[in-house]
C-alpha cells in the first residue's frame, strides 16, 4: 500500500483530489503556491510558534511531535503525499500546536496561511477537503494515544513501519534504531528486539541504519488493530466516485530506495 506505484512521481493526494473536482480552485490555490524541499530534521513549525504557512507534500514525511520539558519528543501524528501540515490556519490557529519535524526528506509547496483561508471558504470544494482531513488527523492522534496505552511495543513498531512504508515509493527505510525509539517513546533496546523478531519472521532485513520491507502480509500480522484503522479510515474519508485519495496496492517488495530519519 503505497500512494503512488513504482516508476511513478509522488503527488500530495489533496491537491490531487482538488483538482480532479474543483479545477478552477486548484489553479487559483497552486498559483499562489511555492515550490519547496524539504531538508532531513528541518523544523516546518515549532509549538506555540506562529503558523504562518502550511506545506503539501510530495515525497516529504513529516512527524507531528509533543515535545516533554525533559526535551523527549512523542510522536502524535505522521503526514506524507496523502496530507498536509499546518492544517491548524484552516482552523484560524494563529500558533502551531506542534512541532512538526521532516523525517524524510522530499519536495512540496507551501502556501501562506491567509491564502489557505481565504481559498478554504464555507462551499467551495478546498473547505471541504480540509474539513475531511483535520478530521481524519484527529482520528490519527487520537489511535496514537490509546495505541500507545494499550498495544504492546511490538506492534506499534509493526504499524509504525507500514504508516512509513505506504507514504514512500520503496522498500527500503533508513532509519535508526535511536530515532525510532525517540519517536515511540520507548527504548531502543525494544525497537532492536522487535527488529531482530521481525527479521527471524522474514517480514524485513535489518542492516545498520536501514530496515527492508520484504513480506509484507507478514508484517501486517504483526501489526496491532490501529494500522488497518487508520487505513480505513482515510479511505472512507476520501472516497470519491471511482477514485479514492487513499493508498493503491503495494508495489512488489524488495526494491530499495534512499529515505534517510534523523537520530543516533
Amino acid at each position: 500500500m503505497t500512494i503512488a506505484m513504482m516508476g511513478e512521481r509522488l503527488e500530495n493526494q489533496l491537491l490531487r483530489l482538488l483538482r480532479d473536482t474543483a479545477v478552477d480552485e486548484y489553479e487559483r490555490l497552486r498559483a499562489q503556491t511555492e515550490a519547496v524541499r524539504f531538508a532531513q530534521g528541518e523544523v516546518l513549525f515549532e509549538a506555540g510558534g506562529p503558523a504562518s504557512c502550511v506545506y503539501f507534500q510530495d515525497d516529504a514525511i513529516t512527524a507531528l511531535v509533543h515535545v516533554l520539558a525533559d526535551g523527549r519528543q512523542v510522536q502524535v501524528a505522521t503526514a506524507g503525499a496523502e496530507g498536509m501540515v499546518g492544517f491548524g490556519a484552516f482552523l484560524d490557529f494563529e500558533t502551531a500546536p506542534l512541532r512538526c519535524v521532516v523525517k524524510v526528506p522530499g519536495t512540496g509547496y507551501r502556501l501562506g496561511a491567509a491564502a489557505l483561508r481565504d481559498a478554504a471558504t464555507s462551499g467551495s470544494a478546498l473547505h471541504a477537503i480540509l474539513q475531511r482531513y483535520t478530521q481524519y488527523m484527529f482520528g490519527q492522534a487520537t489511535r496514537v494515544a490509546a495505541c500507545a496505552s494499550v498495544h504492546d511495543v511490538g506492534a506499534r513498531i509493526a504499524t509504525w513501519l507500514l504508516m512509513t512504508h505506504d507514504r514512500v515509493d520503496g522498500d527500503c527505510i533508513r532509519v535508526t534504531h535511536g530515532f525510532l525509539a525517540s519517536l515511540l517513546a520507548v527504548r531502543r533496546a525494544s525497537v532492536s528486539e522487535t527488529a531482530e523478531e521481525l527479521r527471524r519472521t522474514g517480514a524485513i532485513d535489518c542492516a545498520r541504519g536501514r530496515l527492508t520491507i520484504l513480506d509484507r502480509p507478514q508484517l501486517e500480522r504483526a501489526a496491532c488493530e490501529c494500522y488497518d484503522s487508520e487505513r480505513a479510515d482515510y479511505e472512507r474519508l476520501f472516497r470519491s466516485g471511482r477514485a479514492t485519495c487513499g493508498f493503491p496496492a503495494a508495489a512488489a517488495p524488495g526494491t530499495i530506495v534512499n529515505i534517510v530519519a534523523t537520530g543516533t
